[in-house]
């Protein structure tokens, strides 16, 4: 290609995607006791209360407060992906430049529409294929800890059922 038409190139949009953890009913206990037990010990299911519009404007909400509505208009391209509320995993995408801000925003969101939440970064992708692997990864072994855990609460064949629902919502998605 000559030099004038690879000026008219579009240039890719990069994000970043953010792999968090929430979890509700904070108290300093049980965030330690889930980060122990990867996230499930002595913990609620996940709020149905919550939405994914919830997350984002809860999240915007610390950014503007953290950074501004300057700041903000340099992560517009932020946005709530997905939210599972069986398995409390949320995925956030990000534009790379404001990755740090987006981490540290999340870091500091303490409430979600009128739930209590501490969010734990899992995991950040550079790619929404990385991303919904490793999504899957955290979703599969929650529901592997909490059948372990069972104790006749739900029975093996409703867990699966949940979890193969859960994972086809993840594959749905348009990250």
């Amino acid at each position: 290609p000559s030099p004038t038409e690879s000026r008219w190139r579009m240039v890719r949009v990069k994000n970043r995607y953010f792999v968090v953890d929430l979890i509700w009913n904070f108290s300093e206990e049980n965030v330690v006791e889930s980060i122990r037990s990867g996230g499930v010990a002595r913990l609620p299911v996940g709020s149905t209360k919550v939405s994914t519009k919830d997350i984002f404007e809860a999240l915007r909400d610390k950014y503007c407060l953290c950074y501004g509505d300057a700041g903000w208009g340099r992560a517009a391209s932020t946005a709530a992906k997905y939210y599972n509320p069986v398995t409390s995993v949320c995925v956030v995408r990000a534009a790379r430049e404001e990755q740090q801000r987006v981490h540290a925003a999340l870091t500091m969101l303490r409430t979600i529409g009128e739930e209590e939440v501490v969010c734990r970064v899992v995991d950040i992708c550079g790619s929404a294929r990385s991303c919904r692997r490793s999504a899957e990864a955290v979703e599969r072994g929650r529901f592997a800890r909490r059948r372990e855990r069972a104790d006749g609460g739900l029975e093996k064949r409703t867990m699966d059922e949940a979890e193969a629902s859960a994972l086809a919502l993840l594959q749905c998605t348009n990250l």
